[in-house]
């Protein structure tokens, strides 16, 4: 016995309470009296194994193993689960050695834990052991070290893995969304078309089915869509300053038209207690707001449909948002499942047209991964409530709802017009000749500029004075808004010059930067009158009243012809409101202008060259749609510029925008019906 004749046994016996001697088998050929004492086995020329689970290092397995971790701590429980050793194991520096030593102490913390009936006597412990403490901390160190490198090397390549393939099965799934996508809309269109021909009552029927059922077929394409974004940004969430009342209303405006055609009126009642404004995931909870208003509409034939917004009794920092409709129930069989994907009321064909049940199902994906609960109320026959709360907090002050900006006014801000000049700055054509004509209506003198570089070049080419206030899109090619304001008050202070900013996407970053920028406010697109009223009046002195219509004059000999039509992707009351703004000859000339610019802008978005042309186009369309009462279709786009800015794939954005065509396509026939040249 080489080794033991080397170390000396005796001494080593003396230094170290734990001691074994193991062969090139790993057999226990002497064991240490204190370590003989707790497990007899090791006196019986058993395998390490054989008697000790190995918890640190576990790949040490053959005395190699060993000889190549020479400052490995390691650490052995009994199989039995009565004792526990650690130390040091130290081979025979010669080659071939045969032996090795284990030298150590008994594992204090693991038997403190798992052994305290057992009581450990001086005899247990050297004198060593103490400064064993300290070697065995030090000379394993570097392979603790080591050990730590090597998992953070682990868990990154698996995190690459993980993003990987999500990547892949995002793109998988946007590729397979654009091959199916591309003939639906196609069979849909041509369904479309068929519906005005003439034909039985028999042809009707299938042709009916036909329809509602490629719909069907595109909300499952667009429900993969959308539960491939929520596993792949799950829980990260744009958290904006929102106004609790405008996120609603404008819920309601996008699906106004659907409930119109059945004769429903949507009610919103919200309660005083809650604040006006919030931060928060405001499109997932605008998405939940609206899949819920949709289903409402769906199963509801006659009655109303009601928006409740209220605290939340259970958890002091929720809202609670309630949807609640007249329509035909739900057992207590369906409510158990009704939020899950594929789940319809009944399967009879009479409700083949109610859809494939799957806009439940990205309500509560939305709700759990914002950290809220949901639920639903029903009765057969009786209507249905379906409610959801999500944790919100007060945010910032942001554009006020209609309502409230109306009470807020004075009483005669309805003919009250203001005097003098207003810079409007936007690249959108359509957006600067409404908001011209609006600001016109008012009084104001207005200066339009089509970049930010057109505005500096403007302001230096004025030769008397300057604009009392600009209004400055934020999102522009070139210079954008935020820049801008940065070179005018280089020269102009903020009581100089007011620069207030015009965006249709009010997050608490873009309100930093407003900030940031020297802007002394913003305003929210699509322009509120009366926000825009107040707006002014914080700088322009009152003139004397007039109607607004009475100041827009225009050769334009077009005329609005208004229509007793509903369509869905169509809010007619929006346009009533814009031809009493603006008077009808002006409304007609800025429908012809958004024709005429609304092709160009589709056309150059739809190229799909980067993330940022695609959303700037999409911003820019989304915010003159709005402006003109097609909130469905600003829905669309709005997503579809979210998807852009969050760097979604650029396949996945493409497979959302196939529809545009044929929607724009609608919405150019429903405007030409509302124009009439004479």
């Amino acid at each position: 016995m080489k080794l033991l004749e080397q170390f000396r046994w005796q001494k080593i016996n003396q230094v170290f309470s734990i001691v074994m001697v193991l062969d090139r088998d790993l057999r226990i050929i002497t064991a240490s009296h204190v370590l003989r004492g707790h497990l007899p086995q090791t006196g019986e020329n058993k395998l390490l194994h054989e008697v000790f689970d190995a918890v640190r290092p576990r790949n040490v397995t053959t005395i190699e193993h060993i000889i190549e971790n020479p400052h490995s701590l390691f650490l052995y429980i009994s199989k039995d689960k009565k004792f526990a050793i650690r130390g040091q194991i130290i081979a025979d520096d010669t080659e071939d050695s045969d032996w090795v030593v284990f030298m150590g102490s008994p594992w204090l913390s693991w038997l403190t834990a798992n052994r305290p009936e057992l009581t450990l006597g001086i005899r247990d412990f050297s004198a060593q052991d103490a400064q064993l403490d300290q070697l065995f901390y030090m000379t394993t160190e570097k392979t603790m070290i080591q050990d730590l490198e090597d998992m953070n090397r682990s868990l990154e390549k698996a995190n690459r893995e993980v993003k990987e393939v999500q990547s892949e099965k995002d793109a998988f799934f946007a590729q397979m969304s654009h091959e199916m996508r591309t003939p639906l809309n196609g069979v849909i269109s041509a369904l479309s078309l068929l519906q005005e021909e003439n034909m039985s009552a028999r042809a009707k029927d299938l042709l009916h089915l036909a329809v509602e059922s490629s719909r069907n077929m595109l909300e499952v394409v667009n429900y993969v869509l959308d539960v491939s974004k929520l596993e792949s940004k799950a829980n990260t969430f744009d958290h904006i300053d929102f106004n609790l009342a405008s996120l609603v209303h404008s819920v309601v405006d996008v699906v106004k038209a659907k409930a119109e055609l059945k004769k429903l009126p949507v009610d919103v009642e919200i309660e005083s207690a809650l604040y006006d404004n919030y931060t928060g995931a405001a499109q997932s909870i605008r998405q939940c707001l609206l899949n819920l208003l949709i289903n409402a509409i769906k199963f509801t034939d006659r009655g109303m449909i009601r928006i409740r917004v209220l605290p939340d009794e259970t958890h002091e920092d929720h809202v609670r948002f309630e949807v609640v409709d007249t329509g035909i129930g739900i057992s207590e069989q369906e409510k158990s499942r009704i939020f899950e994907p594929f789940v319809s009321l009944g399967m009879d064909r009479d409700r083949l047209d109610k859809g494939s049940g799957l806009g439940l199902d990205i309500v509560r994906r939305n709700v759990e991964s914002m950290s809220g609960n949901l639920g639903v109320d029903s009765m057969l026959g009786i209507g249905s409530k379906f409610w959801f709360a999500v944790p919100l907090t007060q945010g910032s002050a942001v554009h006020a709802d209609l309502a409230q900006a109306v009470d807020e006014l004075d009483s005669e801000s309805d003919t009250q017009i203001v005097s003098g000049a207003v810079m409007l700055v936007d690249d959108n054509e359509t957006n600067l000749l409404l908001g011209s004509m609006i600001l016109e209506a008012m009084g104001a003198e207005v200066i339009t500029a089509t970049s930010g570089e057109n505005a500096l070049r403007k302001l230096d080419d004025l030769i008397i004075g300057k604009p009392d206030l600009v209004l400055m899109d934020i999102s522009m090619p070139g210079l954008d808004g935020f820049e801008t304001t940065e070179i005018i008050r280089k020269s102009f202070t903020t009581a100089q010059l007011p620069v207030f900013a015009l965006t249709a996407y009010a997050s608490s970053k873009e309100k930093k930067r407003s900030e940031l920028c020297g802007m002394n406010g913003y305003l929210v697109k699509p322009i509120n009158r009366d926000e825009l009223y107040k707006t002014l009046r914080s700088v322009l002195p009152a003139s004397h009243p007039q109607m607004f219509s009475s100041r827009v004059e225009l050769t334009d000999t077009t005329k609005v012809v208004v229509t007793n039509e509903i369509h869905e992707e169509l809010d007619q009351s929006v346009l009533d409101i814009l031809k009493k703004q603006i008077g009808e000859e002006a409304l007609g000339r800025v429908i012809r202008q958004f024709l005429k610019e609304s092709d160009t802008n589709l056309e150059e978005m739809l190229k799909f060259h980067d993330h940022e042309s695609v959303r700037k186009q999409a911003h820019s369309l989304k915010g003159t749609c709005n402006s003109l009462g097609l909130m469905s279709l600003g829905e669309l786009l709005s997503e579809i510029e979210d998807r852009a800015r969050a760097g979604d794939a650029l396949a996945s954005i493409d497979a959302m925008a196939e529809e545009l065509p044929s929607r724009f396509a609608t919405v150019k026939r429903l405007f030409h019906q509302y124009l009439n040249s004479h």
